[in-house]
């Protein structure tokens, strides 16, 4: 498997500043308990590791990271995380796994789930950000190499078969759930999403996605967010 969304990732990473750090303190939370030096974390297709520099901003944390991508894995080497060609090369004993907008790319989402919680110690917490929805896939779904997006149950189900006690699961941005719909319709054949968008998305929507996620997460959004927990 090959990930070629690299300048994707760059674009996002330069634009969405605030929904990274949005993202990263809904894990930090989702953890529920404070990071500590001797708190062992993995990222889980950390791309080019921003949710990696994230975390370690916050908490003081170097995290470990896992990309199949030789030249984002090299990138996030360069920064000084530890990082891995596969799970199979990263050790286990983690006090806590996150990813971000990664099963959604892996055929196999089970056996990788299974995988993840043989990483993980006993009651480790694995912290998951994945595309909700198939009625809202578009072109860009095709452009980065998806091959699934997730219903709340659907995702419940698998992790609860791969052994994960389910603490939380809500959905999440619930305005780019409306955005996304209004994409599929108007928006580019070819997955593309102006620079500009990305920006003012950032800065101007996603606050008031955030107040309106506080009413109705339960429902809809653009993206679920999971805690969950080896027994």
């Amino acid at each position: 498997m090959h990930y070629s969304g690299t300048d994707n990732l760059i674009q996002v990473e330069m634009a969405m500043v605030r929904y990274n750090e949005w993202a990263m303190n809904l894990f930090l939370k989702g953890f529920g308990r404070p990071v500590e030096g001797s708190t062992r974390v993995l990222d889980f297709g950390a791309g080019l590791g921003t949710l990696s520099k994230i975390f370690y901003r916050k908490t003081g944390v170097k995290p470990d990271a896992v990309e199949i991508d030789p030249n984002q894995r090299s990138e996030t080497a360069r920064q000084g995380f530890p990082t891995y060609a596969s799970l199979a090369d990263a050790p286990s004993g983690y006090d806590l796994i996150f990813t971000s907008n990664v099963l959604e790319h892996i055929e196999d989402d089970e056996g990788v789930l299974k995988t993840l919680r043989e990483r993980l110690k006993n009651n480790g917490i694995l912290l998951i950000y994945v595309p909700a929805f198939e009625f809202l896939w578009t072109s860009m779904d095709d452009k980065v190499g998806h091959v699934r997006r997730y219903h709340r149950k659907d995702l419940r189900d698998r992790l609860q078969k791969a052994g994960y006690e389910i603490l939380h699961i809500s959905y999440r941005d619930s305005l780019g759930f409306f955005l996304s719909i209004l994409f599929k319709f108007i928006g580019s054949k070819q997955g593309n999403l102006p620079l500009r968008s990305l920006y003012i998305y950032d800065r101007f929507l996603l606050p008031i996605s955030r107040i309106i996620d506080v009413a109705l997460s339960r429902f809809f959004g653009k993206n679920l967010f999971v805690v969950a927990r080896k027994n």
